[in-house]
């Protein structure tokens, strides 16, 4: 499931903080009544869609001591089923990895795609220039047409795209937070200058899972083979095991798995893997 209000509309929090300070103490701050709420730059999230980031609506300073929240709204107390939260027996979902692009083109005028060489599941980590006001689009793939575009029509009805407004004209570095996706190509309008091969990074999200063993034979399909495994797990492997993480099908299954799809033949790249799910 994706979309707006699938887990309801009323945003909640429930949290507790540990403050360690300098002479050894500790303190926890429970989330209560005496919390102040404000709305931020994450205008929409899904973790499909995409993230939209308006920086217009940043508080600078929020997370520093001594800042003054008079014109943030008390929060709204909500009934809780704090008895039912467990500890998360899974490993966290850390950056394994990160993959720089082996090649930058401009398959239409003003539109920039990004090789990363390897289909991943994760985000981008760019750097953007643009004018305050202007919004950049950020939008992913697994393989290219033909003609050297994006090719989206396996994504179905996910939109899979990230936004971002300046807030001010300048240069930034922005990675997306509050999304994921399954991709190998990254497309990139808007921005006023269009980001060099450098300036774009593959940060590949997994769940920490330790490698329990390795192999490699002397033949070079059989390692690629073993390697689409290896990348496909890891790619359904984001705290919640998932079917197909770039589209919009895909169900929770088992926190372990002996087999993967075969590879896609009309994306390899030798070393490389191909998309799964």
């Amino acid at each position: 499931m994706w979309g707006p209000g699938v887990y309801g509309n009323q945003l909640s929090l429930l949290a507790r903080l540990r403050v360690d300070y300098t002479d050894g103490t500790s303190q926890w701050v429970d989330t209560g009544d005496d919390w102040t709420t404000h709305s931020g730059p994450y205008a929409a999230a899904d973790n499909i869609d995409g993230e939209t980031f308006d920086a217009r609506q940043a508080q600078p300073g929020w997370d520093q001591p001594g800042y003054d929240d008079s014109g943030w709204a008390a929060a709204v107390v909500r009934p809780s089923a704090t008895d039912l939260v467990v500890p998360q027996p899974d490993e966290p979902v850390r950056t394994t990895e990160e993959l720089d692009v082996v090649e930058r083109t401009e398959p239409t005028p003003g539109t920039f795609v990004y090789d990363l060489g390897q289909n991943m599941v994760g985000v981008a980590r760019m750097v953007l220039t643009g004018q305050a006001g202007t919004t950049v689009n950020v939008r992913y793939g697994e393989v290219l047409n033909p003609d050297g575009t994006l090719y989206t029509a396996n994504l179905r009805a996910a939109k899979v795209t990230d936004y971002y407004t300046f807030g001010a004209a300048g240069t930034i570095t922005y990675e997306p937070a509050l999304t994921q996706h399954g991709f190998r190509y990254v497309e990139i309008t808007g921005a006023s200058t269009p980001p060099m091969a450098g300036d774009v990074t593959g940060v590949v999200w997994g769940s920490d899972l330790p490698a329990t063993g390795h192999l490699e034979t002397s033949s070079s399909m059989l390692n690629q083979l073993l390697s689409n495994i290896s990348w496909g797990q890891r790619g359904n492997f984001v705290s919640i095991p998932t079917d197909t993480p770039p589209a919009t099908s895909g169900s929770a299954g088992p926190a372990t798995s002996t087999s993967s799809p075969p590879p896609r033949a009309t994306c390899a790249t030798p070393g490389r893997s191909c998309p799964s799910g």
